[in-house]
């Protein structure tokens, strides 16, 4: 087994970021690894002790600090609002309330944050039908192909998913 690297640790940071793995997720994710190598090392370790979203958070950022030869990977954005997608269509979110932290986030990078907030607009002045959402959401997906990062998100989210033990009964 091998150490998730500095670029599986900025798409790990932006699941966490987004609410789309929670810290019992990191923990069970953190324990596996442990078991599987020899000589953890330590921010692998504080990863399966912390409790608190703000302290695993913190964990990744300053493991991918010390490595500053790689840069943030090319379209971490775009995944990072492709996991608030992924919440939205586990119904955690409101087709809105997806467009308003899309915006929110875009906004707080400095990128271009119009968009999600011009498609909240539109949602908003339809008085949040269904058609409306339906309309809303295929031409989000299609202006910004999100698509190509869905399935990305979908699949690393299936690792972390993997840790959590089935409890439905046949």
């Amino acid at each position: 087994m091998t150490l998730p690297s500095t670029n599986d640790l900025y798409f790990v940071f932006h699941m966490l970021d987004s609410g789309l793995i929670s810290t019992y997720n990191i923990i069970n994710w953190a324990d596996n690894l442990i078991e599987q190598i020899d000589i953890p090392p330590s921010w692998l370790c504080d990863l399966s002790v912390q409790k608190l979203v703000s302290e695993q958070k913190k964990t990744i950022l300053e493991t991918i600090g010390n490595d500053p030869t790689f840069p943030e990977p090319t379209g971490i954005d775009d995944f990072h609002i492709a996991c608030l997608f992924l919440r939205y269509e586990r119904r955690e979110l409101s087709w809105a309330t997806f467009l308003n932290l899309a915006g929110h986030y875009l906004d707080a990078i400095g990128s271009d944050c119009e968009v999600p907030y011009h498609y909240l607009t539109q949602y908003e002045n339809a008085y949040f039908t269904e058609k409306a959402e339906a309309n809303s959401k295929a031409q989000y997906l299609k202006d910004n192909d999100l698509r190509q990062w869905i399935e990305p998100a979908r699949k690393l989210l299936n690792t972390f998913n993997s840790d959590i033990p089935n409890t439905t009964t046949s």
